[in-house]
């Protein structure tokens, strides 16, 4: 619908901006204070987010099931490394970004839907009780075409 790709546009115009800031940002500070304060400025903003959405309930689970169940420590454990993965992936995309060209490493971060269908392809296939994806051969070779088209389109940039 067009909500969709209104919010889909409104995202990447904000992550556009919060790379260019984040490249201003490191070539003023250093690494790490630069890193610091803008990771400082992402978690008050989640904290004014969820507060104002009074979403504090769901994010502790309360209303969930008991936390001695088993679902519940697997959906934990699969949330930690998801989370570890996101969090490394983050410090080497921004240091990335503060060694390099913004434009750059931005469009090469295009290569994540890569391992995005890669991923949850094997998670489907040999644990559906983690992940419960429809990948079809069809759906399959059509994301695979779609990524494919989005890397060429990386590629053409940095001709």
């Amino acid at each position: 619908s067009n909500k969709v790709w209104l919010l889909i546009l409104s995202a990447s115009l904000m992550m556009g901006l919060a790379s260019v800031y984040s490249k201003i940002a490191y070539d003023s500070l250093s690494f790490l204070t630069a890193f610091a304060v803008l990771r400082w400025f992402t978690f008050i903003t989640a904290v004014i987010f969820v507060t104002l959405n009074k979403q504090w309930p769901k994010i502790f689970m309360s209303q969930k099931q008991p936390k001695e169940s088993v679902a519940f420590k697997s959906a934990l454990a699969v949330m930690i490394i998801g989370q570890v993965a996101g969090s490394l992936g983050v410090i080497l995309n921004q240091y990335a970004i503060a060694l390099g060209n913004v434009i750059l490493i931005t469009a090469l971060s295009g290569a994540q839907f890569f391992f995005v269908i890669f991923l949850a392809y094997l998670l489907s296939k040999f644990y559906p009780r983690i992940l419960q994806e429809n990948i079809g051969r069809r759906l399959l070779a059509q994301k695979v075409i779609w990524s494919a088209v989005l890397f060429v389109g990386v590629a053409l940039i940095l001709i």
